[in-house]
């Protein structure tokens, strides 16, 4: 099976929220989590894991 291989573009908002999430030692859990997903929305776009939830953001602090 032929895996596509995608290359993310992050907005600066998405940064932020990322060195947020990375500085934050109570959001490791979260952190994990997205780290996972991205890691398939590089890799297989039509990942199971990808159809389960709706992502409405994170507040800003």
């Amino acid at each position: 099976m032929l895996k596509m291989k995608f290359e993310l573009v992050f907005t600066n908002h998405a940064n932020e929220q990322m060195d947020g999430l990375e500085s934050s030692k109570d959001k490791k859990a979260v952190l994990k989590s997205v780290n996972k997903i991205l890691g398939y929305m590089e890799t297989n776009l039509r990942h199971p894991s990808l159809h389960t939830h709706k992502y409405d953001g994170m507040q800003r602090a």
